[in-house]
């Protein structure tokens, strides 16, 4: 399943995890990109509680049948603003979020995630255009098969980049997009 080439583009909600049915290996992934273009090219990234990527769950429940966890990485989808079946394997393993563990996401409200070195660093590699993230599972990741379902839903355009930086002239800017 982790080498499939397309999948199936959902809108109704984002949908990261694995699961096994009847001998078939499912694997879902979420994934978002934001439009980064007003923090100023010459701006330095600050990592910290004012960096960070939110996800809000989809109230649909949890399924963490094998202790599954869940974490963010680069995507890079053909278009910054629409998904195509062949994004399904644009994505990568490097994990941007210290991941976390399916059983503890908050499936009614909001779950936060601090950005690392690696996902600040992927940031402002592209100030001025799209960032682009992958919501997958590190058993996806790892290509281990599931012994059972492991999910977590969240609504899809949701995700929430807050992003804090400085500029070259002393001063200090907060945006959330």
């Amino acid at each position: 399943a982790q080498a499939a080439t397309s999948g199936t583009v959902s809108t109704e909600a984002s949908r990261p995890g694995n699961s096994i049915i009847t001998g078939t290996y499912y694997v879902g992934r979420g994934f978002c990109t934001f439009n980064i273009a007003a923090i100023p090219a010459d701006a330095t990234i600050i990592i910290g509680s004012n960096t960070f990527i939110r996800a809000v769950g989809a109230n649909n429940g949890v399924q963490n049948a094998d202790t599954d966890l869940i974490t963010l990485v680069a995507s890079t989808p053909a278009s910054s603003t629409t998904l195509e079946a062949n994004d399904f394997d644009n994505v990568g393993t490097t994990q941007f979020i210290t991941a976390v563990s399916i059983g503890s996401w908050n499936d009614t409200g909001n779950n936060d995630f601090q950005l690392n070195t690696d996902g600040v660093a992927a940031i402002q590699a592209v100030l001025g255009g799209y960032v682009k993230f992958a919501w997958r599972t590190t058993k996806d990741i790892s290509a281990t098969q599931p012994m059972g379902f492991n999910w977590a839903d969240m609504v899809d355009d949701t995700n929430f980049l807050s992003v804090e930086y400085t500029v070259p002239s002393g001063g200090f800017i907060h945006i959330s997009s």
